[in-house]
């Protein structure tokens, strides 16, 4: 019988285990209602406005926001982003640029694509990788891009990022990737 990934010699067992029990505890202390009939907890709703506001729909506006701020939440992405800022690059240049495991690099692309941060482009066996137009068409995301440029364009882990990129830029793609290490 499996409680919290373990498997009970008992079926059932007579107690539950403790974070069991601290858990439905904690759902019981949010439902508290004080003898007027209103919550005591600001989350759980009591009438039928507060029940019809917590179920409206986000906005597509709001969702996108959310999403860019979650994405640029990571350094990495974040200095990707601004490494995209001029030029469109190619994955072999930004494993090489940030020294990063290929499966960490990927999915650090694959969050700012589904951000529509960046797009991508495959040119023979080689996908390139560069800000997307959409990021700067949409205002409220215009803005979270344009203020990053801003705020972190001066920091100096993004200046050694530059430099560094100068010289990658000077090797070719197919030079890179040929390459036995990516130091």
């Amino acid at each position: 019988f499996p409680v919290m990934g373990r498997h009970c010699s008992r079926w059932p067992s007579r107690r539950l285990p403790v974070r069991v029990a601290a858990g439905i505890f904690r759902c019981m202390a949010k439902s508290r209602i004080d003898e007027a009939g209103r919550s005591m907890n600001p989350t759980v709703a009591t009438s039928n406005s507060e029940a019809e506001h917590d179920y409206l729909p986000l906005s597509s506006a709001l969702r996108r926001g959310t999403a860019v701020a979650m994405a640029l939440g990571d350094p990495t992405r974040v200095r990707i982003l601004l490494a995209l800022r001029d030029q469109e690059l190619c994955v072999c240049q930004i494993l090489a640029l940030f020294r990063l495991a290929p499966s960490t690099v990927s999915k650090h692309l694959s969050v700012l694509r589904q951000c529509d941060l960046i797009d991508v482009r495959k040119k023979g066996r080689w996908m390139y990788y560069r800000r997307s137009p959409a990021a700067t068409e949409t205002p409220g995301v215009r803005d979270i891009v344009a203020w990053a440029d801003q705020w972190f364009g001066t920091d100096a882990r993004v200046e050694s990022d530059r430099q560094r990129l100068t010289e990658i830029l000077r090797t070719t793609p197919e030079e890179l990737c040929r390459a036995p290490s990516r130091e």
